[in-house]
């Protein structure tokens, strides 16, 4: 502060009068009543909904669609990136071979593990079903579905199918929710 600022603030202060009967204080105005702050509502089944239209991306190969999902209020932007490749996943799983229900238990555990860890994107390895009966992944069909539905749509952000680099077609790319309890 130069002497231009003090002059100024002695001037704002001229007209000050100290206060009468200093040792008098000032009553406390009475609690506020606490804020309620309402629980997050889980995401619902409909909430995890395709971001992008899934017939506008194909495998070249068989056709098969490309998927994409998101939570509500999900940036298009940070999904675009997930899609890309540009958030590096650090974790994969495997479910080739398993049995349906085997994969979804397997799957729901490693889900809920890595989130605990504090893992934010994983690789989840599917399949593309070339050996099943049918040539139909019903796991690949299954993931999607099971992301978008409680539990893990509490746990998840956005999935999208991975690059071909990946596994293509036969991978998902999941971005996971920050854990509030971390180890």
């Amino acid at each position: 502060m130069g002497q231009d600022d003090d002059d100024d603030f002695l001037r704002a202060l001229a007209d000050v009068v100290p206060l009468r009967n200093r040792d008098r204080r000032v009553q406390k105005s009475p609690p506020s009543t606490p804020i309620r702050i309402a629980r997050r509502a889980p995401i619902q089944e409909t909430t995890l909904t395709p971001v992008f239209d899934i017939q506008t991306g194909f495998d070249e190969d068989n056709a098969t669609p490309f998927l994409h999902g998101a939570a509500p209020g999900v940036n298009r932007q940070l999904v675009l990136s997930l899609a890309r490749g540009d958030i590096r996943y650090h974790q994969q799983m495997d479910l080739h071979g398993l049995l349906l229900e085997q994969a979804k238990l397997v799957f729901h555990a490693f889900i809920v593990r890595m989130r605990r860890q504090g893992e934010r994107c994983i690789l989840v390895i599917t399949g593309r079903g070339k050996s099943s009966p049918g040539g139909i992944s019903v796991i690949r069909d299954a993931v999607p579905q099971w992301l978008s539905k409680p539990p893990l749509s509490d746990m998840v952000l956005a999935f999208t199918t991975a690059n071909r680099h990946d596994g293509g077609p036969g991978a998902f790319y999941v971005l996971l929710r920050k854990s509030d309890r971390l180890p």
